[in-house]
């Protein structure tokens, strides 16, 4: 029991160890290219994503906050279900692209390219596989996610048109 506490424990702090740095640098990374408010994209004094950290710090607390009444190990299970369905809409979405551009023929013909679809195939499938696993909660909070992130996604779209033009 206690070694199985251990690397429960060492998988708990790689896993809050990797969320931590992904929390700070996807917002960066999209607020570069845009699709984020320039906000994220900034930087502090000591080069670090601050303003994304502390959103989604805040994010998370009020998460674990809406989930008092769970033991930690449940909020814990909930949290790592949440964050792995909503990359995995990230990894479905590049798969599900990857055959379109394939599909169109945007994507170059050469002796890779059947290799690349059964990539895209076989990732879209593990995607979807993973998102039914996660259960049906984590799954819906992640839709609470995604339609939360529609408004964003025009905005920055507004932006954007209104920049072009100007």
């Amino acid at each position: 029991g206690q070694a199985l506490a251990i690397f429960a424990a060492i998988s708990g702090f790689g896993a809050l160890n990797g969320w931590i740095l992904l929390q700070g640098e996807l917002p960066l990374q999209l607020a570069r290219r845009g699709v984020f408010p320039a906000a994220f994209g900034k930087l502090s004094r000591w080069q670090t994503p601050a303003i994304g950290l502390c959103l989604s710090s805040v994010l998370v607390t009020a998460l674990v906050l809406m989930n008092y009444g769970r033991s930690l190990v449940e909020i814990f299970t909930f949290m790592i279900l949440l964050s792995t369905t909503a990359t995995l809409v990230l990894y479905l979405a590049c798969a599900v692209a990857t055959l379109v551009l394939l599909r169109r023929g945007a994507i170059a013909r050469a002796p890779h390219t059947a290799w690349l679809a059964i990539a895209a195939i076989l990732g879209g499938l593990y995607a979807l596989w993973t998102l039914y696993g996660a259960g049906g909660e984590a799954l819906l909070w992640g839709l609470v996610l995604l339609v939360a992130s529609i408004p964003v996604f025009y905005l920055m779209r507004r932006v954007a048109v209104v920049a072009a033009r100007a």
